[in-house]
Formats: structure tokens, sequence, C-alpha cells
């Protein structure tokens, strides 16, 4: 995550269910990934290439929910 939004971040990840729910998944499909990868899983694989792509999915998720909050 970008850390000028870090103090956002956790403030939403207190107060905002859903962006919170999404924070763990992202953070847990990251995890997925290294460990795939540290396995020697390619790349490549079908397996990383998946989970890529819902590791972004709710990234953007996640960037829409940050670009809605007030900037100070």
């Amino acid at each position: 995550m970008l850390t000028k939004y870090r103090f956002v971040i956790a403030e939403l990840r207190a107060r905002d269910p859903h962006f919170a729910r999404l924070f763990y998944q992202h953070h847990d499909i990251n995890r997925q990934i290294r460990t795939a990868t540290r396995s020697g899983y390619p790349n490549n694989s079908p397996l990383i290439e998946t989970l890529t792509r819902k590791k972004l999915e709710i990234r953007s998720q996640m960037d829409a929910i940050l670009r809605r909050v007030p900037r100070e």
C-alpha cells in the first residue's frame, strides 16, 4: 500500500468493515503469492496469474474507497 495513505488506511480498517475485509483479503492473497513463488511456482503459472488478478481487483476496490476519503 502507498505510504502516504498509511494513516487513512489504518483509520478505514478500524471503522469500515468492508474496507477491513478487502485489506485482509489483499494481504492474504499477497502472502499466498509469495508462498507459491517460494515453493517453485513460476510467475506465469495459472495459480499465480489467478491470484494476481484477484489481488488487483481487490486493490482497485480499495483505491476507489481511498479516493472518496476527504484529504486534509
